[in-house]
């Protein structure tokens, strides 16, 4: 029922195909709304090449699992339709397979050495050395349901539609008057003087009469309305509450470790700095030149006209590099550069900032960790045995606490729970499954029912009943006239803050001398630090509708806006233009993101190229069909 039980890894980890164009799911499954006596027809065909409708179900209810698991299993079919998720599905899947065409027109090959390196480097596949773990990819890809030419088939095409979309947009720059033109708007300074009117100061507010109570009191019912509360009743089975009780031999440990031999290897490794150069004379004096002393960068600017962004290759295995480069990379001190080297790609000049040395662990050296792996895993084979036990238990009839007594499990009762996970006094309540699965499923089961066995993570399940439910209610004014009557005051304090402020600051925009206006009104004026459109009180102390008001100022000129404490008068002292130069790091951030933001569009407009020049047919009577009872969906 539940997949995530077999996952050693805590989830699968299949890397994203196109970042921009690609909907991240959840487990794999077909559900019983799936008819399969259709499920060979193709939704859609994109030159010659169809999308089985099979395939597009699949997608949609991993999807559902994944909003299930986030509203409870209320969430239906027909909502999945009006969020939008089979339509993106369907337009993920074509433009995926066209942009796959699109390469395999240009004759696009990604060779089996890359997407072997691609699936080593997957964090979701390492052991506890860091390292690649084929026990570990295996239980990964079996656990949800994949093989392993599937998965590398995945791989590759995921591969071959990013270099095929790179080529186109990796020329694609920012234009330097747009970026100068946005990196003067967002990075412009402004400096205030600021005055705070504090409401505490208006002690003078007179008790209200009781209609005035009674009318703060409807109007405001919002604040002082109890939150729904549920009486539940719930079962929790937890992995790490079982790893504390299993009993792990020297004999488990000497296997686990001899399984695990290859994640306990570290292979030695290097960051290397790399510049490639046309022919051997030009190597030769940038060789003589590093050998000068002369920063690798520099001189790579100078010789090669290559930018620093383009140097650094990374931490890298000598396995990562050319044939021709490996053993030269690697026979180099840290901190030396190589002579020139000759590949099939030119004349490369090496240099090694830092080097991680290799070698294997020993047993007595990860025992703890190992010991602690094992006993994880031998507890979600525990987990997985227990929740079918209790499945079986609750499915024959058995009520929670039965269930619980036949398995010597604890039933734990709450008499009050709101959305917040807290009780009656406000306290959060212990022992609640940790994660938003536990509240979204008690306030999305009906009373007196029981919920599903629920995930609550990875490696933990919980089943909850809801004996009872206290409606939202506006408490009666008796029980909270006391704090009715204190917000009423603060309100009036506010008010009189407000309407000072706003006073002062039309004297000070009608000319008036600032220093008199404040000394009559027993203020002080303070300059605080240059602050950005975008800043959120860290440096101005003003709120964000203040700030923005500032920005439309003139020198000399003050605006108002509330703060925590009342209300605050900001005078507009100083405006302090960017500066491109001095904020180096800045800018290159904004050309980058920018940058990504024009690729974005180059690839979009790339996919809509491709679906005029393959042609894409979409059969909506299938679609409809799939998903009876729905609106047609447009593509």
């Amino acid at each position: 029922m539940i997949s995530a039980l077999r996952k050693r890894s805590g989830g699968i980890v299949v890397k994203s195909l196109l970042i921009l164009l690609m909907i991240s799911f959840g487990a794999w499954g077909i559900q019983d709304w799936l008819n399969p006596a259709i499920s060979g027809n193709a939704v859609a065909t994109v030159g010659s090449e169809e999308i089985a409708a099979f395939d597009v179900r699949r997608r949609v209810n991993q999807e559902m699992n994944r909003m299930r698991r986030l509203f409870g299993d209320q969430f239906t079919i027909e909502q999945a339709v009006s969020f939008g998720i089979v339509d993106g599905i369907v337009n993920e899947q074509v433009n995926q397979t066209l942009i796959n065409q699109g390469a395999s027109k240009l004759g696009v090959t990604i060779s089996d050495g890359l997407i072997s390196s691609d699936i080593r480097s997957q964090d979701g596949f390492k052991g506890l050395a860091g390292n690649f773990d084929r026990i570990r990819f295996n239980q990964v890809l079996a656990s949800n349901g994949l093989t392993e030419g599937d998965y590398i088939n995945t791989i590759r095409r995921s591969l071959t539609g990013l270099q095929y979309t790179d080529s186109f947009r990796s020329g694609t720059r920012a234009p330097k008057v747009l970026v100068d033109t946005i990196f003067k708007y967002r990075n412009e300074k402004r400096i205030v003087n600021v005055a705070t009117i504090l409401a505490t100061t208006f002690t003078d507010i007179p008790e209200p009469d009781a209609s005035q109570i009674e009318a703060f009191h409807k109007k405001n019912a919002k604040d002082f309305t109890a939150p729904e509360y549920r009486k539940i009743t719930f079962l929790r089975l937890d992995a790490a509450d079982l790893a504390s009780e299993i009993v792990v031999t020297d004999e488990d440990l000497v296997k686990a470790f001899d399984a695990r031999a290859e994640e306990f290897v570290t292979i030695e490794s290097r960051n290397l700095l790399q510049m490639v150069l046309p022919d051997e004379a030009t190597a030769k004096t940038a060789h003589k030149l590093l050998l000068e002393g002369r920063d690798f960068a520099t001189v790579a600017k100078e010789v090669a006209g290559l930018e620093e962004s383009a140097l650094d290759l990374g931490k890298i295995t000598k396995s990562d590099l050319l044939p021709e480069l490996a053993d030269p990379a690697f026979a180099l001190m840290q901190g030396t550069v190589s002579v020139p080297v000759k590949s099939a790609l030119g004349w490369h000049l090496l240099k090694v900032t830092e080097i991680q040395p290799g070698g294997a662990k020993t047993l007595d050296q990860v025992r703890d960790q190992l010991q602690a792996s094992v006993a994880k895993e031998k507890a979600v084979d525990s987990l997985y045995e227990l929740s079918n036990a209790l499945e079986d238990q609750l499915g024959g009839g058995a009520t929670i606490e039965e269930a619980a007594n036949a398995m010597n499990l604890k039933a734990i009762r709450v008499p009050a729970i709101n959305s917040a996970g807290k009780d009656l006094a406000g306290n959060s309540i212990a022992d609640v499954p940790a994660g938003p699965a536990f509240i979204q499923t008690t306030f999305s089961t009906d009373e007196g029912q029981d919920s599903a066995l629920t995930e609550s993570g990875p490696e933990g399940f919980f089943v909850v009943r809801v004996d009872g439910i206290t409606a939202p209610a506006l408490r009666p004014l008796d029980t909270v006239r006391d704090a009715v009557l204190e917000a009423w005051k603060t309100d009036q304090r506010n008010d009189r803050s407000k309407k000072m402020a706003e006073k002062i600051t039309a004297e000070i925009n009608a000319g008036g001398v600032v220093s008199a206006i404040a000394n009559a009104n027993g203020l002080t004026f303070t300059e605080n630090k240059p602050f950005t459109r975008e800043d959120t009180g860290a440096n101005s102390g003003l709120s964000a509708d203040l700030v923005k008001k500032v920005f439309d100022l003139d020198i000399n000129r003050a605006a108002a806006g509330p703060s925590s404490a009342g209300y605050q008068i900001a005078l507009l002292m100083r405006v302090t233009p960017a500066d491109s130069v001095a904020d180096k790091s800045a800018m290159d951030g904004l050309r980058a993101s920018l940058t990504g933001a024009l690729q974005t569009d180059v690839t979009q407009q790339l996919v809509t190229a491709l679906r005029d020049d393959i042609g894409v047919d979409v059969n909506r009577g299938l679609l409809n069909q799939l998903f009876a009872d729905q609106n047609p969906v447009q593509y």
